[in-house]
């Protein structure tokens, strides 16, 4: 196993601790001497050796009281008799040892010590967990494992970790187009991008080809690029194959002013290529950890400039420079080593610089254009709307926003027939997916949509994303539901109809009695049991009650006559 000098020494002091602790009897760690530093004359100035930080010292142990021997037994009254010796004691036996309190620090130690050993993971049993590659392991290691057996876990995975935002590839970063063995151009990334049958793609400006078809594209080092303070032009990994390129109008180099005269170009990524291409565009501020992705603008839509307009580019030589748009959209003069060509676009109040050519301009999370040309003080931008319509079907890589759901407020008490509304990227189409069946639901301009919940009871787990009319697809979004069965809802109160006036309900008569039976010649009432006397006793008092409400309502009668 090789190491450097430095990371050598370390080990070997580590080591030194470690088989201390291994070989010692006591539980406790003692500190450990300080490693001797090798004289400044033989050893590199990047390879100075480095203090290894001392493990706090456990306290000693109290030593365990020696058996108590067992009394002597009294001695013969001859005095010729010699004491009968002590029994010897039993040895015990001995327990495993105690895990020192700093376990903790020394697995740390080891972490940053050897280099085979990847991560320290505590676990929930209160052991510690060393992933390592165990090919590699240093011999101190091994004894710290093999000693602390009881809390220390060892876990080969072989190699060790490695950071995979490097294979990330965003607006902004630095390629070169290799012309021959010896002579490159260096060049900008504009945004990512697919080509026409939805594989992977990048587009940039179509004069860095100098007019060849058959160029292969290769990355830059973003640490080694001008924003980082390199020199630049340091072939990282494979980027793809020109698939596309225009400077000027079809068979006409020089241009016109008219729309088909732009600066555009297409690199086509291969299908079993590790890049991964994010829509976004990077700042440049994290170049020296070779992540341009971790600080970058996700790029949702297509824009057009227009005069003031906040602006910025990216690009590998400037890195990240920001101003505003300089009057409207229209064409200008754009002089390269293959003569002066017209291309439309806009300008920006500020200046760019060799290799920043086809760099991304955007404002906000729009993509405007990539940069055709500088003057040292303004910079001519070809307009991305324009220029793609001449590629034959590329499209830009956009970062759709997921879907949202803006109501109902409870999900969860949904009757059947309601609506769900919601938020998307504007003119997509919304996919509603839910156990084996899909809906797809069309989001208008602004961006609202409207879907009618299943027809069917039941607790539901919504799907939601949405795809453009191109290749883009938002992240899938989960909404659960839950549908209840309801009557049918009376309409509101406007929507009702006028109302009829209802037919009186008919009542029913209570059945007549029945009439007395009467014989003939006889007097009926006093047949029928009936008092005619009481009869009109009750019929007078009623009349007279009468009399004086018929006379008030004779005055009122010549009043108002």
């Amino acid at each position: 196993m090789t190491l450097r000098r430095s990371t050598a020494t370390a080990v070997a002091a580590l080591s030194t601790l470690l088989l201390a602790t291994v070989a010692a009897p006591a539980v406790a760690l003692e500190p450990a001497p300080e490693p001797t530093t090798a004289p400044e004359s033989a050893v590199a100035p990047d390879q100075t050796s480095a203090a290894i930080p001392e493990p706090t010292a456990t306290p000693e142990p109290t030593a365990s009281p020696e058996p108590t021997a067992a009394p002597e037994p009294t001695a013969s009254p001859e005095p010729t008799a010699e004491p009968t010796p002590a029994p010897t004691a039993e040895p015990q036996p001995t327990e495993a040892p105690a895990a020192p309190a700093d376990l903790d620090a020394l697995a740390q130690q080891l972490l940053t010590m050897d280099p085979a050993v990847h991560a320290v993971v505590p676990q929930e049993s209160g052991a510690l967990a060393l992933y390592v590659t165990a090919a590699d392991l240093a011999d101190a290691t091994v004894a710290f494992a093999e000693r602390f057996a009881e809390r220390v876990v060892v876990e080969d995975i072989g190699a060790p970790f490695t950071t995979q935002a490097t294979d990330d590839v965003v607006g902004g970063a630095g390629y070169q187009f290799r012309l021959d063995a010896t002579t490159t151009v260096a060049c900008s990334i504009g945004f990512t991008a697919w080509t026409p049958d939805g594989g992977d793609a990048v587009l940039t400006a179509g004069h860095c080809a100098e007019g060849r078809s058959d160029l292969e594209a290769e990355l830059t080092l973003p640490s080694m690029d001008p924003p980082a303070g390199g020199a630049g032009g340091i072939a990282w990994t494979p980027l793809g194959t020109l698939g596309f390129a225009q400077f000027g109008q079809p068979g006409n180099p020089a241009g016109a002013t008219t729309l088909d005269s732009v600066d555009i170009a297409a690199i086509d990524v291969a299908d079993d290529s590790p890049l991964t291409l994010l829509p976004a565009v990077t700042d440049w501020s994290t170049a020296s950890s070779d992540d341009l992705a971790a600080s970058s603008t996700p790029i949702a839509r297509i824009g057009a400039a227009e005069p003031g307009m906040p602006v910025s580019a990216s690009g590998r030589t400037s890195g990240l420079v920001s101003g505003a748009v300089v009057g409207g959209l229209g064409w200008a003069t754009i002089n390269g080593p293959q003569g002066a060509t017209v291309v439309h676009g806009f300008s920006t109040n500020f200046a760019t610089l060799n290799g920043d050519s086809g760099g991304a301009v955007f404002s906000g999370d729009a993509a405007l254009g990539v940069v055709s040309g500088s003057n040292g003080t303004l910079t001519w931008v070809a307009d991305i709307g324009n220029a793609l319509a001449q590629t034959g079907g590329y499209s830009l890589r956009l970062d759709l926003a997921e879907p949202r759901v803006t109501g109902p407020a409870d999900l969860s008490v949904l009757g059947t027939g309601s609506t769900i509304t919601g938020t998307a990227h504007p003119s997509t189409t919304l996919t509603v997916a839910y156990g084996e069946q899909s809906q797809q639901v069309p989001v208008d301009a602004a961006g609202a949509w409207s879907w009618t919940v299943p027809a069917e009871a039941g607790e539901y787990t919504l799907r939601l994303s949405v795809r453009d009319a191109g290749f883009n697809v938002s992240d899938t979004v989960e909404v659960p539901i839950t549908v209840w069965p309801v009557a049918a809802q009376q309409p509101a109160v406007d929507e009702q109809p006028a109302k009829v006036p209802a037919e009186p309900a008919a009542v029913e008569a209570a059945p007549a009695a029945a009439a007395p039976t009467c014989t003939a010649g006889v007097d009926c009432l006093a047949e029928s049991g009936v008092d005619p006397t009481a009869t009109l006793a009750a019929a007078s008092a009623l009349f007279a009650l009468a009399i004086p409400f018929l006379a008030i309502s004779r005055r009122r009668a010549r009043a108002t006559a």
